[in-house]
């Protein structure tokens, strides 16, 4: 599975490039109707910009989009649907968002449907590393750009856009050994929350604890337990509540997602050992998680800013369709920066209001 990041590609770079060739994204603010090339088609623009300008809205318009999100109705999901929404309508695009609400038989069926449909581009959110690999294949196969969101699957496609899950694992990991170690009067005991262990997000970041940890062995992982498929916040406080009762002496968990760590912080509170244990998580920057790292509900957040992917989502999507290769082709990987954030660097526009993403 190591072999998958085999395609990753400079992010500035790559950004760069598609910001030179494609423009920078639509401004958040500003209303849809108001920007973009599919209010003017009727124009003809002239001279060196005006090529090009045509160019991308013949590049665009009228493409038939399928964006598959495992669910919707949190944050993180809901960013990347803002953005996905906006852009698509200010370019022309056809879109089509089917909420798969945690299962995999509607992201299949979904995704099997477009593939009969014959669209132009689907954008996929990996539940785990298998079960849309297949698919993904077939969708390529048949001329359709992939672009996977956030989890990768065992089958790489045109383009990856995500969080970089073994550096945040990694990160964490070198914080966990400098806070929590024995030389320190600490008890080097952590928690590991995972989530669904079939998915890359929690194979990854574990995967980047473990390397980490090789070198420590004064660090132990006291637990590491998975919350399940639906990276459950319940299941996240109950195993943390238990880990506190077997090890009173815990020093720190680290949880693979923010929603999920919601039940963590909620079994340290009423443990009473909040500001004793540290927490860490992360996720995509929604106000809630930074009111969080303000009451000390979280120690350490790491943001990779869901409003931002769904910005490079787009910008892949413009890359594969003004690059004028065939789908399979090309394998990029756009990696979202992992922001920390503490008490210390937490400003008021640090994360994003849940009310400006959620959708009515």
């Amino acid at each position: 599975m190591r072999k998958r990041h085999a395609y990753r590609v400079n992010w500035l770079k790559t950004l760069a490039a598609g910001a030179i060739a494609f423009g920078a994204a639509s401004a958040l603010e500003t209303p849809v109707r108001a920007q973009g090339t599919a209010s003017f088609d009727k124009l003809e623009f002239t001279g060196t910009s005006g090529e090009l300008w045509r160019s991308a809205r013949d590049a665009f318009k009228g493409k038939k989009i399928v964006y598959v999100p495992i669910v919707t109705g949190y944050a993180l999901f809901d960013g990347w649907t803002y953005v996905i929404k906006r852009e698509a309508a200010a370019l022309g695009m056809e879109l089509t968002v089917q909420d798969a609400n945690w299962s995999p038989d509607v992201m299949t069926q979904a995704i099997s449907a477009a593939i009969a449909n014959k669209v132009d581009v689907i954008i996929a959110h990996n539940p785990d590393v298998k079960v849309l690999a297949k698919l993904l294949k077939q969708a390529q196969d048949a001329g359709i750009f992939v672009v996977q969101i956030n989890m990768v699957s065992n089958q790489k496609t045109d383009a990856f856009v995500g969080g970089d899950w073994l550096t945040l694992g990694a990160i964490a990991a070198q914080d966990l050994v400098k806070e929590c170690s024995p030389s320190k009067g600490k008890s080097g005991k952590i928690a590991i929350i995972q989530g669904a262990t079939t998915a890359a997000a929690t194979y990854d970041q574990y995967n980047g604890v473990k390397e980490v940890l090789k070198a420590h062995p004064e660090i132990k992982i006291v637990s590491d337990q998975s919350t399940g498929p639906l990276w459950s916040s319940d299941n996240a406080k109950a195993n943390i509540s238990a880990v506190l009762q077997q090890h009173p002496d815990l020093c720190a968990t680290f949880g693979f997602w923010d929603y999920m760590d919601l039940g963590t912080v909620a079994a340290v509170k009423e443990a009473g050992k909040q500001g004793q244990v540290l927490v860490y998580s992360s996720g995509g920057g929604s106000q809630q998680m930074c009111d969080l790292v303000k009451d000390g509900g979280f120690t350490k957040y790491w943001m990779y800013n869901s409003v931002r992917q769904g910005q490079d989502i787009m910008a892949a999507v413009r890359m594969l369709l003004m690059s004028g290769q065939k789908p399979g082709a090309m394998k990029l990987a756009l990696f979202s920066p992992n922001e920390l954030v503490t008490k210390e660097t937490l400003r008021p526009n640090t994360c994003f209001p849940e009310a400006m993403v959620a959708q009515k």
